[in-house]
């Protein structure tokens, strides 16, 4: 009796893990990888529309891709605080490890603060699940900073792109920002123009925006020096902006003159 029970139990175990194996072994050699995009709302963005369903950019955007795509509208408080940025980059980063599987095409989408969630969310991930990578971000209007917890990491993020415009006012917020990243080779900081004219803060993330987002993984853009001509009708142009590091040195120097109390206080992420 004790030999067919220590039998049954043996032939029993060999079973269960033979079939969990196949499982496994199934899951991770026959999975297809699938199409994520997260839109990610900025500072007291929590209502705004655009980044929901039946919002204006959001419609957009799902109209020009494949039905098979998975879109999320990634909700956080919005306040005006690093500790609650970091709050919502938590909560972001529980969501694409529960929603998306290592090997998915992962594009994170973010207006102003909501890119700097996105970059802490990936920050975050990547240091307990190293295995995911980000096929792209998407920073529309950001304010940048050089801190460490802002910096993104290049390492599992394959290429990002930034999109901003000397007619933001908001973007700089009183000098405690930058205009643009660093400079890296996987890094695209984009001056953009809609319809002839530097766009303001809620402009980038306009629906206009949609049609060259859609297709930005195909043009060859120089990485500190491209500027885009948006038109109202959906068309775009692109040129070599010349003038873009006078413009950002004049800019830091009316803001220094304006705010001087803004850089003694910059390392305080506000």
């Amino acid at each position: 009796m004790e030999y067919s029970v220590k039998h049954w139990f043996h032939w029993a175990s060999l079973f269960f893990f033979g079939v969990v194996f196949c499982q496994v072994e199934y899951l991770y050699y026959d999975y297809q990888p699938r199409k994520h995009v997260f839109f990610v709302h900025g500072t007291f963005g929590h209502d705004q529309a655009w980044y929901q369903k039946n919002g204006d950019f959001y419609n957009e955007y799902v109209a020009q891709i494949a039905t098979s795509v998975v879109v999320y509208s990634f909700s956080w408080s919005g306040r005006c605080s690093h500790e609650h940025r970091l709050q919502a980059a938590h909560s972001l980063a529980r969501k694409i490890l529960l929603s998306c599987h290592p090997s998915d095409d992962i594009t994170l989408i973010g207006h102003s603060h909501g890119a700097n969630v996105c970059i802490m969310a990936v920050n975050e991930l990547v240091k307990k699940h190293p295995m995911y990578k980000i096929k792209r971000v998407i920073s529309l209007a950001t304010p940048v900073s050089y801190d460490p917890l802002y910096t993104p990491n290049m390492k599992c993020i394959d290429r990002l792109y930034h999109f901003f415009s000397f007619g933001d006012l908001v973007q700089p917020v009183f000098n405690f920002f930058e205009r643009v990243f660093e400079s890296h080779p996987r890094i695209w900081n984009i001056a953009v123009k809609i319809d002839g004219k530097f766009s303001g803060h809620s402009d980038l993330r306009s629906p206009i925006m949609v049609s060259f987002l859609k297709q930005v993984d195909m043009y060859k853009l120089e990485n500190d020096t491209t500027l885009i001509h948006l038109k109202s009708d959906g068309t775009f142009s692109f040129e070599c902006d010349h003038q873009r590091l006078q413009l950002l040195m004049l800019e830091k120097e009316n803001f220094s003159m304006i705010f001087p109390d803004a850089i003694s206080r910059k390392l305080c992420i506000s």
